[in-house]
C-alpha cells in the first residue's frame, strides 16, 4: 500500500468528504477516557456545513462559523459512556462511510443464503460489482462541546437536526430521553480510504493546524 498522499483544504472540506456526510445517516463515533480506553458507538448525526453553523457563541477550535469544515451535531443520551468520555476527553473521531455491500458468499460458508430464496431486487444488489457499491471511507478528527440545555445554541441545532431527520422512527435520534443532551463536533481534519486501500490525509492549513495542537 502507498504512504498516505496530504491534502490540505481551504476553507471547505474535500467533496468525497462533504458527499458521504451529506448522503449517509448514520456514522461510528470514537470516544477515549483520560486513561486511553476507547469506545465506539453507532450514532445518528446532521452535518452542519459553515456556513449555517450557530454564530452566537466563539467556538473553542481555531474553526471559525464561516469558514473550515462545519460541524456534526448528535444527540447523546445522559447516561452513556460516549458522553462521559466527552466530558473528561473533548477529542473525537468519527467513521463514516458509503459502503453498502456485504461479504460475497461463498459455497462452503455455513450461513451462505440460497439464492433462488432472494427477490430479483437483492440477487440484481448481490450480483453487482463490489465496485459501484462501495466507494470511500472516512475518518475524521473533531473537537466535542456538550450544549447548554436551554441555550439559543442548543435550540437552533435542535431545529437543524430535527428538520435533518423526518424519516420513519427519527424521532428517539430528535428527542431523545429526558436529560439527553445536543453535543457539537467541529471537524479538524482526517483520512480518506477507498476499497481499493488507497490512503490520503486531509486536514487544516498548517498555521490553524498548530494552533490547535494538531
Amino acid at each position: 500500500m502507498a504512504p498516505p498522499t496530504q491534502r490540505v483544504y481551504e476553507g471547505q472540506l474535500p467533496p468525497e468528504v462533504l458527499s458521504c456526510l451529506n448522503n449517509t445517516r448514520f456514522l461510528h463515533l470514537a470516544t477515549c477516557t483520560s486513561t486511553l480506553r476507547p469506545h465506539i458507538a453507532l450514532m445518528n448525526y446532521t452535518y452542519i456545513p459553515p456556513t449555517k453553523t450557530f454564530t452566537g457563541t466563539t467556538l473553542p477550535t481555531a474553526v471559525s462559523s464561516t469558514s473550515g469544515p462545519g460541524a456534526i451535531i448528535m444527540l447523546l443520551s445522559p447516561t452513556t459512556k460516549k458522553l462521559q468520555n466527552i466530558k473528561s476527553n473533548p477529542h473525537v473521531s468519527l467513521l463514516v462511510h458509503d459502503w453498502v455491500s456485504q461479504r460475497p458468499p461463498t459455497a462452503s460458508g455455513p450461513s451462505s443464503p440460497d439464492t433462488n430464496s432472494l427477490s430479483p431486487l437483492a440477487q440484481f444488489l448481490q450480483n453487482m460489482n463490489s465496485s459501484e457499491l462501495q466507494s470511500y471511507s472516512h475518518t475524521v478528527r473533531g473537537y466535542a462541546r456538550i450544549l447548554e440545555s436551554g441555550s439559543n445554541e442548543e435550540e437552533y441545532y435542535k431545529d437543524v437536526h430535527k428538520e435533518a431527520n423526518k424519516f420513519e422512527g427519527a424521532k428517539c435520534y430528535v428527542e431523545g430521553e429526558e436529560g439527553s443532551v445536543f453535543v457539537v463536533v467541529e471537524l479538524e481534519g482526517g483520512k480518506i480510504a477507498d476499497w481499493k486501500g488507497s490512503v490520503e490525509d486531509w486536514g487544516l492549513p498548517e498555521e490553524e493546524a498548530t494552533v490547535n495542537g494538531l
